[in-house]
């Protein structure tokens, strides 16, 4: 499978890169930076993601704006979204599944409980 993660915290990248390969050895990560990375990443990409992994707290524009615009696009709006932030506010995570978010994750405080939230996002696509 094929995801996307708008992320701009290098720590995070690496620690979701390395638990998406324990979870699904085939995994094919894009990474963007920022929600201008992943508009360019996505029109350059000749195959969509099947996720997309959205941080809420990126530089420039905030993660919910970058998931509001792409579920008013035709070719977008299906790739379900998961929003994965350290955010606990209840507000804000409402505010993601009302826009469209699949479901929001809230970053796991370690290592192997990311790898299990993966492998059951991986195990439910098939």
């Amino acid at each position: 499978m094929t995801y996307l993660y708008v992320e701009d915290d290098e720590d995070d990248i690496e620690i979701f890169r390395d638990a998406l390969l324990v979870a699904d050895n085939k995994a094919l990560l894009y990474v963007a930076r920022s929600v201008r990375e992943a508009f360019r990443l996505l029109d350059e990409v000749t195959i969509l993601p099947d996720y997309i992994f959205l941080d809420l707290n990126l530089p420039e524009t905030p993660g919910i704006h970058f998931l509001k615009k792409i579920k008013q696009m035709a070719t977008l709006k299906h790739v379900p979204v998961i929003c994965y932030s350290t955010t606990r506010h209840l507000e804000e995570i409402e505010e993601c599944k009302r826009s469209g978010a699949q479901t929001f994750i809230t970053k796991p405080s370690n290592f192997t409980d990311l790898v299990v939230v993966l492998e059951d996002i991986v195990k439910s696509d098939k």
